[in-house]
């Protein structure tokens, strides 16, 4: 069988998406019978095999206001590369210019399968929202009405449409999109353990004058659509004698405003995109608490990471969090809410350390080995194929 991811938004500070798809290259690595291929956007056109992958990369612009991230306006040249691959199946990480490549190539080639993968609630996130904090609420859910019925027109002709959250499927659903598949994400947990809970890893982050208090850990976009201002604000109702510290790690727009906050805040630090997955974990282990304000997760693997290194959570009643934080892995609050989200986090710091870290451990192994989240997308895949006379 041979797979082929076509993605938009693919690069070295990419997050979540990335994460997807090195985790399917590991995976395909060990898988025979697979051959796993994949078309992003890049600085020129080349190609490479990096084991049983190999990497298409096509020369596209960047995305105004969005370096690194580029994008791929060049769908004949998509559509060369997948006439001269013949995937049986191919994934489309995102619902923009290259599903309608996608759609040609199955209309010329009946035996190949397209999925597509739900990574975004788009219509919402980057449509709805974003319009209504310009123009209103009645314009946001105007263009976001819009945005809906282009994404049940993209998802609406996939073979299957894979949600990684029952929301997300809920969410699908609502839009009467059929063909739905449940399939979350995963986490590597070998990297990702508390076994990697370091002091050293947080040394110097901090001014000496922020204390030695417990810290709060964020990972992710700094932008608005993830609400950062609002863990900021919640940050700063906490109460100073507490010396709770708040380290944010990430890329986007936001980062030089915050970088300024934090040269007048001690207890705040911002660490750019950290690309070593090692790194990362030592520093999320070494934390005490995962805390994010985002409303628009579709899965929240982030959180999932957090888990893995033994953090609960305090976040938002909201997007995939209430799937992601059980009773007992931490606490929701409402969206937008500073005040209580800063309650929440004095209410889950009172419980037992040693407790949350086992409990949120056990979570992230009940619910994030890469290779069965991985071996039920083979079976999803094998199930369209032969509706196609594809053996």
């Amino acid at each position: 069988m041979k797979i082929c991811d076509v993605v938009q938004s693919f690069t070295a500070r990419s997050g979540g998406i990335r994460t997807y798809i090195l985790a399917r290259q590991r995976y395909f690595a060990d898988q025979d019978h697979c051959e796993h291929v994949l078309i992003v956007p890049g600085g020129r056109d080349a190609v490479r095999q990096e084991g049983r992958t190999r990497v298409h990369e096509v020369a596209s612009p960047f995305i105004p206001g969005y370096r690194p991230y580029r994008f791929n306006v060049r769908p004949g040249h998509v559509a060369r590369l997948l006439a001269a691959e013949m995937p049986d199946v191919i994934e489309l990480a995102n619902p923009f210019l290259m599903s309608s490549v996608a759609f040609r190539h199955r209309q010329r080639h009946a035996a190949c399968a397209v999925v597509g993968f739900y990574h975004a609630d788009f219509p919402t996130a980057y449509v709805a929202e974003p319009v209504a904090s310009v123009w209103g609420r009645r314009a946001g859910r105007a263009c976001g009405n819009v945005a809906e019925a282009y994404a049940r027109r993209v998802y609406g002709r996939c073979d299957l449409t894979v949600a990684a959250s029952p929301a997300n499927v809920r969410r699908l659903d609502a839009m009467r999109v059929a063909n739905i598949a449940e399939i979350p994400l995963g986490v590597d947990l070998d990297i990702f353990t508390p076994a990697r809970a370091d002091p050293a890893a947080l040394a110097g982050l901090f001014r000496p004058e922020a204390g030695n208090g417990p810290v709060l850990i964020y990972c992710g976009r700094l932008d608005r659509e993830k609400q950062v201002e609002v863990l900021v604000r919640a940050h700063e109702l906490l109460p100073r004698a507490a010396c709770l510290r708040l380290l944010m790690i990430g890329e986007g727009p936001l980062r030089p405003a915050l970088e300024a906050r934090a040269e007048r805040e001690p207890r705040l630090a911002i660490l750019p995109f950290v690309s070593d997955r090692t790194r990362l974990a030592a520093l999320l282990a070494a934390s005490d608490l995962y805390v994010t304000a985002g409303p628009f997760e579709t899965f929240g693997l982030s959180v999932l990471e957090a888990q893995a290194c033994g953090l609960t959570v305090v976040g938002v009643d909201a997007g995939a969090l209430p799937d992601r934080v059980p009773a007992g892995l931490g606490l929701l609050v409402p969206t937008g809410d500073a005040a209580a989200m800063a309650a929440a986090i004095i209410d889950e710091l009172a419980r037992d350390r040693d407790e949350r870290r086992r409990l949120a451990r056990d979570w992230a192994e009940a619910n994030g080995d890469w290779a069965r989240i991985l071996d039920l997308m083979l079976v999803a895949y094998r199930g369209l194929l032969p509706e196609r006379g594809t053996p």
